[in-house]
């Protein structure tokens, strides 16, 4: 081995132990390299500090370096890492002809058919996509015992179910389960004698009223007896659903608290973060720098935080204030006093977590922040969505403009309620 391969050797060993600015220091001669006489050692160190940069959400850095290494050697590894860096920065399809090279190279590796199922998702391609899909729990790292966890009886795989009775595994966070839902009454339409969903307790008494299940458990009591399951999110797959045929009869989360009357100036609900342990939050969710600039805007309407979480109090740390122009009612994990405050606003304005689906599913007028990098379910041009007709969808046009799409919202906000 070179002196300058060792090089790279520590340099990998530094980032792996997260020590990135020694990691970047130990890489630097490298750079000078010429890549006709040294191709294979520059690829290495290229894919390296590549990938930790996307570690650093550097995605800019990463993605120069990562295509020099994939320019020098295009390995199935190399070509599925560039690939990952070009998602937080909405280049879906060139992440999926990247996807598609890397299944070329090495089809046995469920990670990248499951990720090239992922884009053919967001660009809409959804009959195309179910198939791989469905090997998402096979992707390296996958962890059953949170993800899914399945209960060992036979799998549905969408035949008629002959009066049996099946249990929905609860997959994926809280706006999944609140999302798919509305499938029950289709696994009813398919035969099923009865039907369980089976989700975390905080949302047993969210869903459980709805009807839409014969019953709601919790995850961590003892499963019903029940002939098959099915995991949350294959349902869409099994009932071949596509854009134009999601299914939606009408609300079907309702609350008893006594809705806002519509006078005075508008109620306006606002969410800035997700779930912190998501790794797509620090794409998803709003600066509170950012938040808290737009807040001393003072734009239209009296602004209700929503903005719940375990550790709310140190969330709201950052943009606590406003007096008399924002209130800050305390936000727990309780989803029922979520829909009693939802009840109660005109509108809510968040980010992509959990409370738009709440929102969505109850009817209550909603306009959700899609940050560069969005869930598939949102496509990826369009302002409305059939998973829900009270949604309206306000896409960020630069990767990181969270200003510019927060103004965006202030001037659409004066076209619906006036100055």
């Amino acid at each position: 081995m070179s002196d300058i391969d060792r090089q790279v050797a520590r340099a990998e060993r530094a980032f792996a132990a997260r020590d990135f600015p020694k990691g970047h220091a130990l890489l630097a001669p490298t750079r000078g390299l010429d890549p006709l006489r040294h191709p294979a050692t520059l690829a290495r160190a290229r894919e390296a500090s590549g990938r930790a940069y996307a570690a650093e959400q550097r995605f800019s850095q990463a993605q120069h370096d990562l295509e020099i290494a994939v320019k020098l050697e295009p390995t199935a590894a190399r070509l599925a890492a560039l690939a990952a860096v070009l998602w937080p920065t909405g280049q879906y399809a060139k992440r999926l002809q990247l996807l598609e090279e890397a299944v070329r190279l090495a089809p046995e590796v469920a990670e990248y058919r499951a990720h090239r199922a992922e884009m053919l998702l967001v660009l809409g391609r959804w009959a195309e996509a179910w198939p791989d899909y469905e090997r998402r729990h096979d992707v390296r790292g996958f962890d059953h015992a949170t993800g899914c966890q399945t209960l060992g009886l036979p799998r549905w795989m969408g035949e008629p179910l002959e009066r049996r009775t099946i249990i929905v595994v609860h997959e994926g966070g809280y706006g999944d389960s609140i999302n798919f839902a509305r499938y029950g009454p289709l696994l009813k339409d398919r035969g099923a004698g009865r039907t369980i969903l089976r989700v975390p307790q905080t949302l047993v008494a969210l869903l459980r009223p709805s009807g839409l299940f014969d019953d709601v458990v919790d995850n961590d009591a003892m499963p019903p007896v029940a002939d098959v399951e099915v995991p949350l999110m294959s349902l869409p797959a099994q009932f071949g659903t596509t854009p134009d045929t999601i299914p939606w009869t009408g609300p079907y989360l309702h609350t008893s608290a006594v809705a806002r009357p519509h006078t005075g100036p508008p109620r306006i609900g606002f969410v800035w973060q997700g779930a912190p342990h998501n790794p797509t939050d620090g794409v998803r969710s709003i600066p509170p720098v950012a938040l808290a600039q737009f807040l001393f805007t003072r734009p239209i309407g009296h602004w209700v935080s929503l903005q719940g979480g375990s550790d709310w109090a140190k969330m709201l740390g950052p943009v606590r204030g406003f007096d008399g122009f924002v209130e800050w009612p305390a936000i727990s994990s309780d989803w029922i006093r979520t829909v009693e405050l939802l009840a109660g606003v005109d509108l809510l304005i968040s980010v992509d977590t959990a409370i738009v689906h709440c929102a969505g599913a109850m009817g209550v007028p909603v306009w959700m922040l899609a940050s560069s990098s969005n869930d598939w379910r949102w496509l990826t041009e369009t302002e409305t969505t059939g998973w829900y007709p009270s949604m309206r969808i306000l896409r960020m046009r630069r990767p990181g403009d969270w200003p510019g799409l927060l103004r965006r919202v202030a001037t659409d906000l004066r076209a619906e309620y006036g100055a």
